[in-house]
């Protein structure tokens, strides 16, 4: 019944958010980018969010407009008149690549498993074309909202055992970032870096050892994050790198 309200609300919200938030006409219709979480709360885009992928139930950038297009380097008055605006671009990234081999050892290592993989590009729409951005100096904070199971997994109705985390794979180096929500439903995170990323999930507590873990590596001996060592795991076996994604989410 909750899922079945959720998915109400969020036709409703993307039939209003199409008459107000500007959309690239040339692209096919988007997923929703707007974001629920379980408790009811509503999370909409503060910078134009062009949302197309199926695997989450929304996404959007939650920090501030202002700060990005200074990042950027800011707009001329005439991109300005011509309806210059900052773009983030969520997308699938399927098939298999050396990103979502990297991203599925790395949940799995972890004792959990990968949700799925998504293409975040940031753009700096001049008003006549999208100008990609790979890395910005502020980070921005990212929220997507999570599916209800995958792999066969349950992680909504088994929240209190899972943590959730982006895996960052960007110029050929690993960063685990990890979310910075209490919802089961949403998963946030910031970053100021713009490639693929693998939604992952793990055991409670896991994620927190292997960061510590990494921490202290750095500040000793300066090592990289490429091995995930004496994190508890719950079997290789018991996680496919195959995903089967929440009930409904088909393009």
């Amino acid at each position: 019944m909750k899922r079945k309200i959720v998915t109400l609300l969020t036709a409703c919200l993307v039939l209003f958010g199409s008459l107000t938030i500007p959309m690239d006409t040339q692209a096919v219709e988007p997923y929703n980018n707007f974001v629920f979480g379980s408790d009811g709360a509503v999370y909409g885009p503060s910078v134009q969010t062009n949302q197309y992928s199926g695997c989450i139930f929304g996404g959007c950038v939650l920090s501030s407009k202002e700060q990005l297009i200074k990042d950027m380097g800011g707009f001329t008055d005439i991109e300005y008149r011509n309806g210059a605006e900052p773009v983030l671009y969520i997308g699938d990234y399927f098939g298999d690549s050396d990103e979502r081999t990297l991203a599925t050892k790395t949940a799995t290592d972890l004792g959990g498993g990968l949700v799925c993989m998504l293409d975040l590009q940031l753009f700096k729409y001049t008003g006549t074309w999208n100008q990609p951005i790979y890395e910005v100096a502020n980070p921005l904070e990212i929220i997507i909202g999570l599916p209800d199971e995958a792999n066969g997994t349950e992680l909504w109705d088994n929240a209190s055992k899972w943590d959730f985390a982006v895996v960052r794979i960007h110029d050929g180096k690993t960063d685990i970032l990890k979310d910075s929500d209490k919802d089961p439903a949403t998963l946030t995170f910031q970053t100021n870096k713009f490639s693929y990323y693998g939604v992952i999930y793990a055991p409670k507590g896991n994620i927190d050892t292997y960061l510590a873990q990494q921490t202290s590596q750095s500040t000793t001996s300066g090592s990289s994050n490429d091995e995930l060592d004496k994190v508890p795991k719950m079997g290789d076996s018991f996680f496919d790198s195959f995903i089967t994604f929440g009930k409904g989410r088909r393009r």
